[in-house]
């Protein structure tokens, strides 16, 4: 009777674990813990044969691009987790999240068991509707810094990035003319809708990718004469997939070429 369930309950031991998920064998892994550096390769240790977890506080994993075809590669789409297994040889990948933010990650395999990588974005919001860090041209960041002692400097960048919170919260009207910028092949920006501010004008775009495989976006590339900032909703599109990209300028004219 007592050699019945000694073997009943190692049968379901191994049931549970070949049936859990497998972030579930990483709840007592090794925790590194990281600061994003858009200046440099964060240096991280993963393990050879277990598993590597990593997570972004306060946002979720969108895409890793340049991971060596040979790691098994899992998502937790529920909580924005990535689960990395296999890692053989040295290699630096770049992560993107859901609110726009990169990183670089070296990745240093070793004889070690299961590892969580957790990455805090301590300098700015990763949400960009929430907090938008918009792309100034260097034609207006120089006006900026020509006025850095006087109080129209910050000023501007206050109005600035009040329009776009505004235009991300939806205060737009519908646009009655029509405008497109193309930024690359299959990847269009439509005018949908306008913001009249007493001091600048703010523009919405529809950024949508036709392509059949995911595209990495960038203000810049957008960029027109004549704009003072932009910032999209999104910096990483699925196939079909729709962000939107929010313009300023100081000119309510039809022509934004």
């Amino acid at each position: 009777m007592k050699r019945s369930l000694i073997t009943r309950l190692s049968c379901l031991l191994g049931y549970l674990a070949c049936c859990l998920p497998p972030f579930a064998t990483i709840l007592h892994a090794e925790k590194q813990e990281f600061s994003f550096d858009d200046t440099q390769s964060i240096v991280v240790k993963v393990s050879e044969s277990g598993l590597t977890r990593i997570s972004v506080q306060g946002d979720r994993l969108r895409e890793v691009i340049g991971l060596d075809d040979t790691v098994i590669v899992e998502k937790d789409d529920a909580n924005g987790h990535l689960f990395l297994k296999g890692v053989k040889t040295k290699q630096t990948i770049t992560i993107v999240t859901e609110g726009g933010a990169l990183q670089d990650l070296t990745l240093v395999p070793g004889a070690r068991g299961s590892t969580t990588i957790l990455l805090k974005n301590e300098a700015e919001g990763s949400k960009k509707d929430l907090n938008p860090e918009p792309f100034l041209p260097t034609s207006f960041r120089q006006s900026l810094q020509s006025q850095m002692h006087s109080s129209a400097s910050t000023a501007n960048v206050d109005a600035l990035i009040s329009v776009i919170k505004h235009l991300a919260a939806g205060r737009g009207k519908p646009c009655t003319y029509s405008d497109t910028r193309t930024a690359a092949v299959g990847l269009d920006a439509v005018l949908t809708h306008q913001l009249n501010d007493s001091v600048f004008v703010g523009f919405v775009f529809s950024v949508t990718n036709t392509r059949d495989s995911a595209m990495v976006l960038c203000e810049k590339d957008f960029y027109q004469n004549g704009d003072l900032s932009l910032c999209l909703s999104k910096c990483v599109l699925e196939p079909g997939e729709t962000a939107n990209l929010y313009v300023v300028r100081n000119d309510g004219g039809q022509n934004v070429t």
